[in-house]
């Protein structure tokens, strides 16, 4: 494809990409910086995307952050991020008090702990090494007998007074002066002394890695933080919905609108008039026992079944299993034994408590 020129400007929200085999036209719209780029930025907390490379962890990051996560593995294998065991990690901080190496576990990412400075990697592959400190050699000389007329001597980082000033000091061999010998690194170099510390000429600002961008999809960022904020809300006024007696054109998925429990007997409405509800028996009973329903039924079209909740394996009789006297807000069955539980189904009345449902 040939260069961009005026009449060859491509689309909106495109931009020219120059590869192997010639110009193209690429998308724009979604690119952001690629992930794993590691930045200087200015402020406290990192831009949208971005973590502080502070040492800390990132939980779920296998989920949480998919691309990230299959970038950082591929880059460890190919050998170009590097990789520590958590106790390597914490050794290295302690020797020197700063790692840029990853620690990668089941599914969370311990990030590097950057608080110096990062040197240029160069044609070296040491990518991520932590490079231990240092400073340049101090040399220096002094005089075997300095002259008894000496007015001082300089020998570089050593240096010694005048002989002037010095005791006499008085051998067979020779009468010569005794001198004290000094040392001051900053005479071999000026850069000794101005810092208690291994310290170039520095700026401080945090170090921060690009985890995810625009390019990702949103439910690839974050989607388990996104799925807590919403859960629980709509992004419509419920009043907006039609009626609860009918699951219609604009609600085509039933949901319940209302449930309740009684004594030992629970129920739940559903949108469409759907009804569920059931109990449990805490005592034996003898004869004929009648079921009160907490929310009554349309008409007597329900079913309704009983578990006995017993290891007998001898045949059960009709009456013990079984409901009659059916009506639409009670049934009768006989014989129950403690532990023995109802369960009915059918359509129940349009609003059974004299209020709207969506309102509670």
């Amino acid at each position: 494809m040939v260069p961009p020129t005026s009449s060859n400007t491509g689309t909106t929200g495109q931009i020219a990409t120059k590869t192997a085999s010639g110009w193209s036209w690429q998308d724009n719209t979604n690119r952001g910086m690629p992930i794993g780029s590691i930045f200087i930025y200015p402020l406290t907390a990192p831009p949208a995307g971005a973590f502080l490379l502070n040492g800390q962890v990132i939980s779920n990051c296998r989920t949480l952050y998919p691309d990230f996560w299959r970038w950082l593995n591929d880059a460890v294998t190919a050998g170009t991020v590097r990789k520590l065991s958590g106790v390597d990690y914490a050794n290295e901080l302690s020797v020197y008090g700063q790692c840029g190496a990853f620690v990668i576990l089941t599914a969370d990412v311990r990030l590097p702990l950057i608080n110096g400075f990062i040197q240029g990697l160069g044609a070296s592959t040491d990518k991520g090494a932590t490079v231990a400190p240092g400073l340049p050699n101090i040399t220096g000389n002094a005089p075997n007998y300095p002259t008894f007329n000496s007015g001082g001597w300089d020998g570089g980082a050593l240096y010694g007074g005048s002989a002037a000033n010095a005791d006499l000091q008085i051998t067979s061999n020779a009468t010569y002066k005794r001198v004290a010998i000094n040392l001051d690194a900053s005479r071999s170099n000026s850069i000794y002394g101005n810092s208690d510390t291994v310290q170039p000429p520095a700026i401080k600002y945090s170090y921060c890695i690009q985890v995810f961008n625009s390019a990702t999809e949103l439910s690839q960022q974050q989607s388990a933080q996104i799925a807590t904020t919403l859960q629980g809300k709509a992004d419509v006024n419920l009043g907006n919905l039609s009626a609860h007696t009918a699951i219609d054109a604009n609600c085509p998925v039933d949901y319940i609108i209302k449930r309740g429990t009684g004594t030992n007997t629970w129920y739940r409405i559903w949108k469409s008039g759907w009804l569920e509800q059931g109990g449990v028996w805490t005592a034996a009973n003898t004869g004929a026992v009648t079921v009160n329903f907490g929310v009554a039924f349309a008409s007597t079209d329900y079913c309704i079944l009983k578990n006995r909740g017993s290891s007998d394996t001898g045949g059960a009789s009709n009456r013990t299993i079984g409901f009659y006297s059916c009506a639409s807000s009670s049934a009768t069955t006989y014989s129950c034994a403690a532990g023995n539980s109802w369960y009915a189904c059918g359509i129940g009345l349009s609003d059974p408590t004299g209020t709207d449902p969506l309102s509670i």
